[in-house]
């Protein structure tokens, strides 16, 4: 038995196989995708948003496309004429390099290759001489309306590096540290737009006990040049610029105490504060005494700051509990998603987990 090429293909097969190909590629990559925990439906979505979904997408997917498809034209060719071309990837940065050497003017071309080429930059260009520098110039700045942010961060806000100033802090800062007695940290159902469904869990790792961590709070005003005043005590830094006390009371003096929605005090401290977060009778406020982190670095700036120290920190212990706990396991704990992940569920007997800080 030997092999030997059809003298002629089908249309439909020449048509057909190119197809079946592509099909039984995305039924694969489909399973692999199902496998993994995802939905193969909302990976072909992404997929096609990322390369087709907008003006800067599909520029983006021909920018990178266009060098594949004519190296493939070169390889075709090649093995139309019946010889064997195996290096059209070494091909492929060769002639990247040579275009990029010719193009950047690193060699001169004679006059009748190159002709006569306009360049228009995109950018807008100020250029200021001896005899104009004080001249007032004029650019004006217009939106592309083609631009659509890159494929999977549209909604990506990315901020550039700041002057670490306090002063900049233009309302009171609370931190908490550790796990204290009181803290409220149960889960909350998430709110859903119409068609909107949960994902699977994602897997947290063993955390160590609260005991044995050290809490680290670093505060930067080391870009400052001025000569700051600040007052530190157990569990406040204030003064440096920062925002004063925050009295709701005094802003509307026809608020109520139980007219706040959440119960929480109507009175927040001015600066920094890490004071441990109590909960007592449906409202929480900040103890100005214990504070919930082990460590506090104070970096100043240039000038000749004054820091009055009125207190050190009073680490909050741990919240603990001595109770007697049932562990059942369940089969999924994901209420009916795709994929079923396995777990538990932890029951006591006597207190409350959010009294307790869990």
């Amino acid at each position: 038995m030997r092999l030997e090429p059809r003298e002629s293909v089908a249309f439909g097969w020449q048509v057909g196989a190119p197809l079946l190909a592509v099909v039984a590629a995305m039924a694969i990559c489909s399973g692999l995708i199902l496998w993994a925990g995802a939905s193969p439906l909302s990976a072909w979505a992404l997929l096609l948003k990322g390369a087709l979904g907008s003006t800067f997408a599909l520029t983006e997917t021909l920018t990178r496309a266009t060098p594949l498809i004519f190296t493939g034209l070169a390889a075709a060719v090649a093995f139309r004429a019946k010889l064997w071309n195996i290096g059209g990837e070494g091909q492929f940065y060769v002639g990247a390099c040579m275009a990029t050497w010719l193009g950047t003017g690193m060699v001169t071309l004679p006059a009748w290759l190159t002709g006569s080429l306009t360049v228009t930059r995109i950018a807008a260009v100020a250029t200021f001489d001896p005899t104009d520098w004080w001249v007032q110039q004029q650019v004006v700045f217009r939106a592309d309306q083609y631009f659509g942010g890159l494929p999977g961060r549209e909604n990506v806000k990315t901020f550039p590096a700041t002057l670490h100033l306090l002063s900049r802090l233009q309302g009171p800062v609370m931190v908490e540290g550790g796990v204290v007695a009181g803290a409220d940290r149960t889960l909350r159902p998430g709110v859903k737009l119409p068609g909107e469904t949960d994902g699977p869990l994602f897997n947290i790792a063993a955390q160590a006990p609260e005991s044995t961590q050290i809490d680290v709070l670093n505060v930067f005003n080391d870009s400052s040049q001025a000569d700051g005043v600040g007052t530190l005590s157990q569990t406040t830094l204030t003064g440096f610029g920062m925002a004063d006390e925050l009295n709701f009371l005094e802003l509307d003096p026809s608020l109520e105490p139980e007219d706040l929605l959440f119960g929480e005090s109507p009175i927040v401290p001015g600066g920094i504060s890490f004071g441990t977060i109590s909960l007592a009778a449906g409202t929480f406020a900040s103890n100005a005494v214990r504070s919930t982190i082990e460590v506090l670095n104070v970096m100043l700036g240039e000038g000749n700051d004054n820091l009055t120290i009125t207190g050190t920190l009073d680490p909050q212990r741990a919240a603990t509990v001595t109770a007697k706990v049932t562990i059942t396991p369940v089969a999924d704990v994901t209420g009916g998603l795709i994929v079923p992940v396995p777990g538990i569920h932890v029951t006591r007997t006597s207190g409350s987990w959010l009294a307790d800080g869990y």
